[in-house]
């Protein structure tokens, strides 16, 4: 390739550099391309450098002050998005510390110059103390890769699940037995992705967390038409699958639940079922305002925990065969203490 081709494309990415408050001249231009890359060029083909780069689709601007120089007005991602991409990796708790950089790093690279900076500085925390290099285990993200290579070549996956030993370490389930199933969809809940999938003949829908699957393969056996499993909106049966789901459980058809609680824990209750949260009704009380909050939600052992978390701050009144279990539960949880005395 020509310096003179090289000096176009060169000249494409110092502007990437740049931003409306961090313009650049043609001069220094020169002065990066000579340092940085070697090439040695005039100011005026840089300036017919930048008028080519516009009439490319490259949205650079000049300045009022023409003495100030130019700058790339536009990006595929602004700075709020990318603060977005970065929190997303900073809060995942699949990737290790090198996967995690190394993202952190594609990202920004996408910013200006003075942007990686603040964005860097402005992006701190997250789940990286539960990161490490996992020596013998698989990565997600090529675990994500086999998978939608599963998907775009229509065939099943195959893998052993694994649960944490005493030591801390992933062991094949069922001793090592190998599970098969159709990948139809991959979802992210709660930093980790799970794989939403029909397993061995089973009509029901199942999830399968990514980080727990052992030597994963691609089958040589088709993937079940999802039609025939699901029907004609089978897309929509997937998405109400996953918006079913509480706390990564899935499967169960969705009721409605009466929870009694005090008007100050609204909040709470809509940041874990949303517009799920049909409508609210007072009751009287001489000693606090409460509410009763009508939910629709999937009745799974995912509802029992979410329920425990906010122990005495919330009531179940309705129905009783929920309210029955949810009792049953709690004086279970309370016997093993009364066992120690």
């Amino acid at each position: 390739m020509s310096d003179n081709k090289k000096a176009l494309i060169y000249t494409g990415q110092i502007l990437k550099r740049t931003d409306a408050r961090h313009p650049i001249t043609a001069g220094r231009i020169c002065d990066i391309l000579e340092n940085e890359y070697g090439i040695i060029t005039e100011r005026r083909t840089v300036g017919r450098n930048i008028k080519t780069l516009m009439d490319a689709g490259m949205k650079i601007k000049y300045c009022k002050d023409n003495r100030l120089g130019c700058y790339l007005a536009e990006r595929t991602f602004s700075d709020v998005e990318l603060k977005f991409l970065l929190d997303s990796v900073d809060k995942s708790e699949i990737l290790s510390k090198s996967e995690e950089e190394q993202l952190k790093t594609k990202i920004l690279s996408l910013a200006s110059e003075s942007m990686k900076k603040i964005l860097s500085d402005a992006t701190r925390g997250g789940a990286s103390s539960k990161r490490s290099e996992k020596s013998g285990e698989n990565s997600v993200l090529d675990t994500m890769k086999l998978i939608i290579n599963c998907m775009e070549e229509r065939k099943r996956l195959s893998f052993m699940y694994g649960d944490r030993d005493r030591k801390l370490q992933l062991k094949p389930r069922r001793g090592g037995a190998v599970y098969t199933v159709d990948p139809y969809a991959l979802t992210q809940m709660d930093g980790r992705y799970y794989i939403v999938c029909r397993y061995s003949d089973m009509q029901d829908l199942s999830y399968y967390r990514l980080d727990r699957m052992m030597q994963p393969q691609i089958s040589e056996e088709a993937i079940t038409n999802p039609k025939e499993l699901l029907g004609e909106n089978w897309r929509e049966r997937i998405a109400d699958f996953i918006e079913g789901s509480v706390r990564n459980y899935g499967g169960s058809k969705k009721t409605i639940i009466v929870l009694r609680a005090a008007a100050s824990m609204i909040g709470y209750m809509y940041d874990e079922f949303g517009t799920n949260i049909l409508r609210t009704q007072e009751v009287k009380s001489e000693q606090e305002k409460l509410l009763d909050i009508y939910i629709s939600t999937a009745e799974n052992d995912g509802l029992y925990y979410l329920l425990f978390q906010y122990g005495s701050n919330i009531q179940v009144m309705s129905p009783e065969h929920i309210r029955e279990k949810y009792v049953n539960m709690l004086q279970k949880m309370i016997s093993k203490y009364d066992k120690m005395g």
